[in-house]
């Protein structure tokens, strides 16, 4: 698509709308297989997820911030019916500390609201760990870039266009 002709689209739609062009076109060019669906009701957790879906809450995929050390972003995959052991985050990262990012570190580090946070696509690279139940599924639900889109995605694409560490950091 011609850039000026992308920019004046991108002129008209919210931010959110912005940024989930931004990420299609991405999944486009890094020939994912992932789709995007948009919802009536707002998806930003699990439950929410769970309810518009009708799927069950292990199908679903948490792509959360966690800052380590104070102040070194890194995104962290787990299964909607798992949650983060910081314990074992700490240990898989080798950091002093861990915390969930506040909602304006989420925005500034991926470019998407909490509850909307995309698997792939972030406004930065940055360092990642997976959960190893994750690659057990072969395709999982996740943030669409939106409070209302969904994204399904085969962990494998996760893993290719992310690499992360896979390691067992969950509960």
């Amino acid at each position: 698509m011609n850039l000026a002709i992308l920019l004046m689209k991108l002129g008209t739609r919210s931010m959110a709308e912005k940024h989930n062009l931004e990420l299609e076109e991405f999944l486009r060019k890094e020939g994912c297989s992932a789709e995007l669906h948009e919802l009536s009701g707002t998806t930003r957790t699990v439950d929410e997820a769970v309810k518009e879906l009708g799927v069950d809450r292990h199908e679903i995929l948490k792509t959360m911030v966690m800052i380590c050390d104070e102040d070194q972003p890194v995104l962290a995959y787990v299964l909607g019916d798992r949650r983060i052991c910081h314990g074992k985050l700490k240990q898989a990262l080798a950091a002093k500390s861990v915390r969930f990012a506040s909602a304006e570190e989420v925005l500034e580090t991926t470019g998407y609201e909490v509850g909307a946070v995309p698997p792939v696509g972030h406004r930065k690279v940055l360092r990642a760990v997976m959960d190893r139940e994750v690659l057990n599924l072969e395709r999982v639900v996740g943030g669409g870039g939106k409070a209302n889109c969904l994204m399904s995605i085969n962990p494998k694409d996760i893993v290719r266009l992310v690499r992360p560490q896979i390691v067992d950091i969950s509960e």
